[in-house]
């Protein structure tokens, strides 16, 4: 789980980019994919892999930034724990999942494990994430692509949408509802654990939020409240919350 705000990214985000058969962007030139998508041809735990690329990123993470803004990646163990949590009792053809802060990816790789793993699986699972963290952008879109091999093998249709965007600004953006908000997304899943960090007063992101109606200090509740404000019909949301 991980938050930020676009004044302090060092370098320009790329452009958002989707899975649906084919990146319109890739995020760096790194290499990094190739040696990704081994580890699902070889069957190795996709969680226990990215477990290993959170050691890999809390290395590089600026421990002061990291601090400021809240930044903390969510273990395999935790994160499993969490897509546990959703109730698959009832068939679910179509999986329309928010992760509203995705770091590396964790937290929706949770959940598309335990899709593959249910019976009857659902036809389709579509992510939206957002991530505003250059480094974490990095993993993500190696963590996508991982997903969709997966889901390929699962006869699952994958679709993820991964937005380098301030989830506070946009969110409220979409709810605001005018002539010039973006098209409204709508939710079945959230699975988020959201940054942690006080908002001060007179901030930007303290005046969007009021703008949304919504009054807090910090920023763990504001992506909860704006999250609900998301989703539709029978839905289902699982957070960390102190």
């Amino acid at each position: 789980m991980e938050k930020k705000d676009n004044s302090v990214a060092s370098r320009q985000l790329p452009m958002g980019f989707d899975v649906s058969g084919k990146a319109t962007q890739r995020t760096t030139n790194r290499k990094r994919g190739e040696n990704a998508l081994s580890v699902i041809d070889t069957q190795v735990d996709l969680l226990g892999h990215l477990d290993l690329c959170r050691a890999e990123v809390a290395r590089r993470l600026d421990q002061t930034r990291r601090s400021t803004l809240g930044q903390f990646l969510t273990p395999a163990p935790v994160a499993r724990l969490m897509a546990s949590m959703f109730d698959v009792a009832t068939t679910e053809d179509q999986i329309n999942l928010l992760d509203p802060g995705a770091g590396i990816g964790t937290l929706f790789t949770a959940c598309v494990e335990k899709y593959c793993m249910r019976e009857p699986r659902p036809k389709t699972i579509s992510v939206t994430a957002y991530e505003i963290e250059p480094l974490f952008l990095e993993y993500l879109e190696d963590t996508v692509e991982l997903c969709k091999s997966v889901c390929d093998k699962h006869g699952i249709e994958f679709y993820a949408e991964v937005l380098p965007e301030d989830f506070v600004t946009s969110a409220a953006s979409m709810l605001d509802r005018n002539l010039l908000s973006p098209p409204l997304k709508r939710f079945t899943h959230v699975i988020l654990n959201p940054p942690y960090h006080k908002i001060q007063t007179n901030s930007r992101t303290r005046k969007i939020l009021r703008g949304s109606g919504i009054e807090t200090s910090n920023i763990y509740s504001a992506f909860l409240a704006l999250t609900s404000m998301l989703l539709v019909g029978i839905v289902q949301m699982v957070s960390i919350t102190p």
